[in-house]
């Protein structure tokens, strides 16, 4: 082939190195070596690795390579361009990279590299030869120029590089330069690009011709086409087709940047290959397809005056669709959830695949056959469908007219649905969230609709304390309910109140929920059901509250340290204002003066003592009022038939603890140091270990109303003598207790 040749006894006058250098690095006959015009000395390229050149401006470099009697351009060239390098790789392996290439040599005139070219000319690269798309050496391809089976031999493993050298006219001197032409140029690009991403086997892949405008083998339609066909065979269109320059090119119209997903979408699908879209017409007929199908959803219910056909849904690859739209049949239904839908919805087969399955099986399910599952009915935009309704929709569908005329289009099913969903009550509570519920409360749960009991239990699961996984004065007792409904209504733990959607179902706890400490309650699914007992109802998604933390004394009164709470109304199940909440234990003992905390006017408070007993009171237990008490030494006034004095048993188990009332102490709370005239002294017991400072707790109360300062002997009445306050000022609830 031919070479251009510069006598080797001659040092040319374009590259004036001091003759010693230039003359050392031409000793080895195969070296290719860089020299230009204005730098001294050359650099000498080293087969299988990368030598760097700092590209300056002004500077023409030249590749020479010593032959036998003159000097050559070396052929077998292959030019890439990585960001703003200029990188030259040889068939020897040697290469050299120009380091800012692009940012430099904005043209010609300023700086190039001359390469081998045609005809034994040079060519010169320049920073107008920027490439056009074809991916070579992790770069883009800027130039190759050489004998044809050793350019392939190079680009092994590149099969953007192959495609191109593929594609060029001749057996022995080939050139590839970029198109020049930009429509030409993105089409042959995306051919390119098809051809290396490409993870199929198909006999036509390696040989999409590609290359400068005078060597293109072929006109540009016919690579597009080509180039569509071939992502039709290896389903890569979405990443080979990036713009709609290669369909335009093809001389398919009506692709857009706004289509063109959906458009690569129907190539990508199995049901086309490259048999279907090997030509315009053939491509043309899966755009305009796509258009209607896109056209026709709107969003907007019966906007599509022309019903899509079987044949178009086919053409973009989405099977098991033919025919033409009739009241009762699949397609009527598809095409009713096509109009009504975006064209977000609808923009790629698989989509358009799920809704034409989906609407196959909703009129297969109406006739008694394959149902449609949870996944199609939503895909069909239908709602309120869930794994516990489903087999309750399914039914409701195959009860429809066999014909299909009862499911046909999206409302209509919708309606179906509706009515099966509306068969299954839904039970839902206010509780979720709460972080101050009253520990006394009920748990009121709400239906949209009459209920009946099933079987199964109703789960309140004790998470733990709410003080860092600890509950009141340290509570690390977990104490779950489970409570079967099967007994619950006759022992009390549960009942159900109204009708329809004033349904309320009052859950009455065994015992007084934990303070501070962290619920969780939830329901089987087959504890609830419809009234006729037919339909269970909705599966009750388990629900996270709180318990109130009382409020902790400082310096304050009561009044302002307590802890607000919630408690839930039985008749609305709406949350409404409960007791504050205050944490009386262990202020002062009565070895000092009484800690006098104010009024308890003007609220409702609960004042909060554990219980460290170990032995029940009362006549089954050891006669004692079976309250045993921390160091406690302190006063209010005001104390109303809305307070309460409340003995936190952490163990809820009356073997262990129980409160009897009517055995605990009461004194005048005036013969106390710091005690006040009219108050009454609630005296228990203290615990033993650890030893208390104090030999007895009190809690000196002075009664609300009690103008006279009635001293009282106990909490009730045991005979004429001894009237009991509770019964003259607490007559409805118990003034103490314990829970």
């Amino acid at each position: 082939m031919a070479t251009t040749n510069i006598p080797i006894s001659v040092q040319p006058d374009d590259i004036p190195a001091p003759a010693q250098s230039y003359q050392q690095a031409m000793q080895n006959l195969n070296a290719i070596v860089v020299a230009s015009p204005s730098q001294s000395g050359v650099v000498v390229l080293t087969p299988q690795q990368l030598t760097t050149v700092n590209t300056q401006a002004g500077q023409h470099y030249k590749l020479r390579r010593r032959g036998d009697n003159n000097l050559q351009t070396p052929d077998n060239v292959v030019a890439v361009r990585h960001g703003d390098d200029l990188h030259l790789r040889y068939a020897d392996g040697s290469a050299v990279s120009f380091e800012n290439f692009y940012s430099v040599c904005t043209n010609g005139s300023e700086c190039s590299v001359d390469v081998a070219g045609d005809g034994g000319q040079s060519f010169s690269l320049s920073g107008a030869n920027v490439g056009n798309g074809v991916v070579a050496d992790d770069g883009l391809l800027v130039y190759a120029h050489g004998e044809h089976d050793v350019l392939m031999s190079m680009a092994q493993d590149q099969k953007g590089l192959s495609s191109a050298i593929l594609g060029l006219s001749g057996t022995e001197e080939v050139t590839y330069l970029p198109p020049s032409n930009q429509a030409i140029g993105l089409a042959l690009g995306a051919m390119a690009l098809a051809a290396l991403a490409s993870s199929k086997t198909n006999s036509n892949s390696g040989n999409v011709p590609l290359g400068a405008d005078a060597k293109i083998a072929g006109d540009a339609a016919t690579r597009a086409l080509a180039a569509i066909s071939s992502a039709a065979d290896n389903d890569s269109a979405k990443s080979t087709i990036t713009d709609a320059a290669t369909y335009l090119a093809a001389g398919v119209s009506g692709v857009s940047a706004e289509n063109l997903g959906a458009v690569n979408s129907a190539l990508d699908s199995k049901a086309i290959t490259g048999a279907n879209a090997g030509t315009a017409a053939q491509v043309q007929g899966i755009v305009n397809a796509y258009n209607a199908i896109l056209s026709s959803a709107d969003g907007s219910v019966g906007s599509t005056a022309t019903p899509l056909t079987g044949a178009q849904y086919t053409a973009v690859g989405v099977t098991g669709v033919s025919g033409n739209s009739q009241p009762g049949n699949a397609l009527h239904l598809l095409d009713s959830v096509v109009d009504v839908s975006a064209p977000t919805l609808v923009d790629t087969v698989p989509e358009l695949q799920l809704m034409a399955n989906a609407a196959a099986h909703v009129i297969s399910g109406a006739a008694g056959g394959a149902a449609p599952s949870l996944e199609e009915l939503k895909a069909l935009g239908i709602v309120g469908v869930t794994d516990a309704n489903l087999l309750s929709v399914q039914n409701a569908i195959a009860n429809t007219a066999d014909n299909g005329t009862g499911v046909d289009t999206q409302a209509a099913l919708q309606i179906v649905v509706n009515g099966a969903v509306a068969s299954h009550p839904i039970i839902s509570t206010a509780l979720g969230g709460v972080s101050n519920l009253d520990v006394s409360s009920d748990l009121v749960l709400t239906a949209n609709q009459t209920v009946t009991l099933g079987t199964g239990f109703i789960h309140i699961t004790d998470k733990g304390g709410s003080n860092g996984g600890t509950g009141y004065q340290s509570d690390t007792n977990t104490n779950n309910q489970d409570i079967d409904v099967a007994s619950a209504v006759k022992s009390g733990l549960l009942n159900i109140s109204g009708t329809g959607t004033n349904t309320k179902i009052i859950i009455n706890p065994q015992w007084d929920l934990d303070l501070s400490s962290n619920y969780q309650i939830s329901i089987d699914d087959t504890v609830f059901r419809n009234a006729d007992g037919t339909q269970a109802a909705v599966p009750f998604v388990p629900i996270n509250f709180s318990t109130v933390t009382p409020g902790t004394h400082t310096t304050g009164k009561a009044i302002t340290e307590a802890a607000a709470s919630q408690i839930m109304n039985d008749n609305t199940g709406l949350l409404v204002a409960s007791k504050s909440w205050l944490d009386v234990q262990a202020i002062g003992n009565n070895t000092g003066s009484v800690a006098q905390l104010g009024t308890l006017s003007g609220g409702a408070f609960a004042l909060v003592m554990k219980n460290y007993a170990t032995t029940p009171g009362g006549p089954s237990g050891d006669g004692s009022d079976g309250m045993a008490a921390h160091d406690t030494f302190v006063g209010f006034t005001n104390f109303g038939a809305d307070d309460v004095v409340y003995l936190d048993s952490q163990v809820n188990n009356f073997a262990t603890q129980l409160f009897e009332g009517k055995n605990t102490q009461m004194t005048d709370g005036s013969n106390q140091t710091g005690g006040l005239t009219g108050q009454n002294a609630l005296v228990f017991g203290e615990v033993n270990t650890p030893k208390q400072q104090g030999n007895q707790a009190m809690v000196l109360l002075g009664l609300e109303n009690n103008t006279a300062n009635t001293i009282y002997s106990s909490i009730y009445t045991f005979d004429a003598n001894n009237i009991g306050w509770a019964n003259v000022w607490h007559p409805l609830t118990a003034p103490v207790v314990m829970g």
